[in-house]
Formats: structure tokens, sequence, C-alpha cells
């Protein structure tokens, strides 16, 4: 768990590293500014289900597996219901966000992102049922494949491709690793048995 987590920071470093060489000193403070509204969001979706689905877990799952699946399916209700409100926030509140931002790109910026806040939350559930099962490696593993995908996509988008404004890969490259990253965790919750069941459990 600790090289798994010292390796994640390391590429989050290597990878700020790279995007401070790649674009503006003007665009970077725009990026960051969007990246901490983006970690409100993503703090709202990963405040308490992950913890409660892991009780739930670890209480229900030898004793009756149909609660500690419930419980994950019940919390995958409640994030998606979460994704939508936020959703809702980001789109109706774009003169706001825009003021906000005092930057066009930047709202662009965040839509791009969009896909990331959603997958965040539809991860969120299954990350509780490893943490309640005691599979932390598969969570940081889940983690570092994010990181790497993350860092590629940035590399594929920014060489490859042309783009308007260079801190749209940046984007783009968050959004893909999460949801790539999102898929991998829940191919490893199927992996380990676990299944969504009925959440009146």
């Amino acid at each position: 768990l600790t090289i798994f987590s010292v390796l994640t920071r390391f590429l989050g470093f290597i990878f700020k590293i790279f995007l401070s060489r790649t674009i503006s000193t003007e665009l970077l403070g725009v990026y960051s500014i969007v990246t901490s509204v983006f970690m409100v969001f993503v703090t709202i979706l990963n405040s308490g289900l992950p913890l409660a689905v892991s009780k739930s877990t670890t209480i229900n799952f030898e004793k009756d597996s149909k609660k500690s699946n419930g419980s994950v399916s019940s919390a995958l209700i409640i994030s998606l219901i979460m994704c939508a409100l936020i959703l809702i926030v980001i789109l109706l509140g774009k003169p706001l966000l825009e003021s906000y931002f005092e930057d066009n790109n930047a709202y662009v910026l965040l839509l791009l992102m969009l896909p990331a806040i959603i997958f965040t939350g539809v991860y969120t559930p299954f990350k509780g049922y490893l943490w309640g099962r005691e599979k932390f490696f598969h969570v940081s593993l889940v983690e570092f494949i994010e990181q790497i995908i993350r860092i590629i996509t940035y590399f594929v988008c920014f060489y490859l491709f042309s783009f308007s404004n260079d801190l749209f890969p940046a984007g783009i490259s968050v959004s893909v690793a999460c949801v790539l990253s999102t898929i991998v965790g829940i191919i490893i919750f199927h992996s380990l048995k676990g299944r969504l069941q009925s959440p009146k459990t």
C-alpha cells in the first residue's frame, strides 16, 4: 500500500511538473482554479457514501451478502442522484461560474471534466465495498492505473491532436482516466463476487 501510494503521488507530481512546462503560467492558474471547483464536487460525492458502504459490507458480508450488495446498490442510486444535481448546478450556474472563473475557456474545461465527476460518483459505492472487504491493494491499484491513464492520455491529446486551448487536453485526460479506472474498479468488484442487488435490504 505504501509503495502504491508513493508511486501514485509521484506520478501526480510528475504530471504537474510536465503540465507547468507545457502551458503558460496564466493557463496553469486557470487550471488550478477549475481543479479546485472540480475537487469540491468530487469531495461531496466522496464524503460519506464510501464509509457507509464499507461499514455495511464489513458487518454484513459474512452473515448476509445480500445486505452488503444491497448497500452498494443504495449508495449507487444516491450517488447518481447527487451527480444529476451537480450536473444541473454546473449547467444552470454557467453565468455564475464564468463570472467566478473570469475566463470562458475555464468553464469549457470544467465541462470537459464533467464525465470525471459523474464516474467518480459511480465508482464511490464500489470503492466502499472494496474497503469493507479489506481489498486495499485493489483500491490502490485502481488509483495507480488512473494516474497512468491520465498521463498517457494527456501526452496523446497534447502531441497528436490540435486544440484551440492548451488546457483542454488536461481536462480530457482527467475524464478519460476516471472513466477507465471506474470500469477497472467495477470489473474488480465483480471478480470478487460482488453483485448489485435490491437496495430494499
